[in-house]
């Protein structure tokens, strides 16, 4: 019998081809960042911030931010692109927040998040 170089037999005699072993591999491991969603937020870090919201970094990776009066800052997280295009239309501005803080990652370094739930402009 002779084997392709990307194939293999195993010692109870299935012939499994490198490419399937992949198209698994890929499919299993890989498939669930298509179905990612924001991180589950620890339960009781629900909070309230007040500050002003402005879009941060360069393109195309850019982000919203809030800035409290205290010098906090988290990167804002939404829940669908509706609501983050909404509050992204009146920014720079003061805004109301309250969301869920988790930890995540902001131009591969772990910075303080906020799942918003809701938002109120503070200076119309």
């Amino acid at each position: 019998m002779s084997l392709s170089a990307c194939s293999y037999v195993r010692s109870d005699g299935w012939f499994v081809t490198g490419a399937a072993a992949l198209t698994i591999y890929f499919g299993v491991f890989l498939g669930g960042c298509g179905m990612s969603r924001l991180p589950e937020a620890v339960s009781g870090n629900r909070i309230e911030v007040e500050g002003v919201v402005s879009v941060r970094g360069n393109e195309p990776f850019t982000a919203l931010m809030v800035t409290t009066d205290q010098r906090n800052s988290y990167v804002l997280s939404f829940f669908d692109d509706a609501q983050r295009g909404a509050i992204q239309r009146e920014t720079p501005g003061r805004f109301r927040l309250t969301g869920d803080v988790y930890v995540g990652v902001w131009y591969g370094r772990s910075f303080a998040h906020l799942a918003v739930a809701r938002w109120v402009r503070l200076d119309l």
